[in-house]
């Protein structure tokens, strides 16, 4: 009796040492892991010679767990809309225009400045500010009331009021938090702003350099009218990720079927989630919805518990606000199989849906090849994930 439970005793010792020993392995790897995808983060920052308008304004190291931090994804009480009128006589009245104000979260509200015409004005040193607005405006009324250049409806957005990518849990493991704040607007407005974006860039008043994480929270807020989320699709069962050739007839296109990663949506009111007793904006909904509308892919074709946000960035041609992340397809739901489903979306902006192959020297190549055929989203985000697949490559590839 005395041996068989000193044989007990033993084997759960070694047992328990076994355990010790691999979470102390683990903790070390992952260390390691985190400190080769931060250097070689910074790399493609020191070398980003293909993304030069980009700025990082957030960086989950590996990745966000989106899942555990919905209260650090809000929507506040601020609005921007710039008012819409179909009639034809111009110009339209400013007086309807509902500009932010300082009035955030509490949490934020010393951080934040006026943001009105009459203070854009000053900042940028522009006198004739109202009169650029106003040309903007009547141009995108134009466009919607022609269907050209992708405005065939006007619909709620959010916009980002203020981010910070670079926080981190206060408990032992300190892991990357994505605190997003937003106000409301509306694709008019987006529109109307991207519009404004050019005339102050053509006037040679906007600035030469990148815009910096402070000033994107701070004067340049009222031009962050949307943010919009590029998500890979991995397939296991032949280890590809999908891209995609857009229709010359989306949004931005300028008449060019560009390259896109599978996925590319703007958050939008059917993400803001009712259920959570809060005014949050659910990023998983969001990413659920862009798969379903864009490709077709409903929660029996991936596996949710694999969907990953990675960076946060700030577009500075377009002045957009984006997020990166991935999601894999389960085990039997081939490339045959995402050809074959109908989505909303998929005929009007997607024109081609083709795959490559799932390693860090192939999705290197394929930028070095059609880089010219990307916008500058894209190749970001497409980098951002081969730099995650290059240091865990366990993660990504079955």
């Amino acid at each position: 009796m005395g041996n068989f439970l000193f044989t007990i005793l033993g084997f759960a010792l070694g047992w328990g040492c076994e355990k010790l020993f691999d979470n102390i392995f683990n903790r070390i790897s992952l260390t390691y892991r985190i400190r080769k995808l931060r250097k070689k983060l910074k790399e493609r920052v020191n070398s980003n010679s293909l993304t030069p308008n980009l700025t990082t304004i957030g960086e989950g190291l590996p990745y966000f767990d989106i899942s555990t931090q919905p209260e650090q994804v809000s929507l506040t009480d601020e609005k921007f809309l710039l008012s819409f009128s179909s009639e034809d006589s111009l110009p339209i009245n400013t007086d309807k225009d509902k500009w932010l104000s300082d009035c955030g979260p509490k949490e934020i509200a010393e951080a934040l400045s006026n943001c009105g015409p009459k203070e854009i004005a000053e900042a940028f040193n522009v006198n004739n500010f109202l009169t650029i607005l106003e040309e903007c405006r009547k141009e995108v009324i134009d466009s919607f009331l022609h269907s050209k250049e992708g405005c065939y409806f006007n619909n709620k957005l959010y916009g980002v009021l203020y981010s910070d990518g670079f926080g981190r849990t206060p408990d032992e493991r300190e892991s990357p938090v994505l605190t997003l704040r937003f106000f409301e607007t509306d694709y008019f407005t987006h529109r109307v702003m991207g519009k404004v974006t050019e005339k102050l860039r053509e006037k040679d008043f906007l600035p030469s350099s990148n815009l910096e994480l402070n000033q994107l929270n701070n004067t340049f807020r009222c031009f962050r009218t949307s943010l919009g989320i590029s998500i890979i699709i991995i397939i296991p069962d032949t280890n590809e990720i999908i891209l995609t050739r857009r229709s010359v007839y989306s949004a931005y296109s300028n008449g060019i079927a560009w390259i896109y990663v599978s996925v590319t949506e703007t958050i939008s009111e059917t993400d803001y989630d009712c259920f959570m007793g809060m005014r949050i904006l659910n990023i998983k909904r969001w990413i659920k919805r862009a798969l379903f509308e864009e490709i077709g892919l409903k929660e029996k074709h991936y596996d949710e518990n694999s969907i990953k946000v990675y960076d946060m960035f700030f577009e500075n041609n377009f002045y957009q606000d984006g997020i990166t992340a991935s999601v894999k397809l389960r085990k039997g739901v081939n490339m045959s199989n995402v050809k074959e489903l109908k989505a909303k979306d998929k005929q009007m902006e997607v024109k081609e849906i083709f795959a490559i192959e799932n390693t860090t020297t192939s999705i290197k190549d394929y930028i070095s090849k059609y880089s010219n055929e990307m916008r500058e989203q894209t190749i970001y985000t497409l980098q951002s994930y081969a730099t995650r697949l290059d240091c865990f490559q366990n993660e990504y590839v079955d």
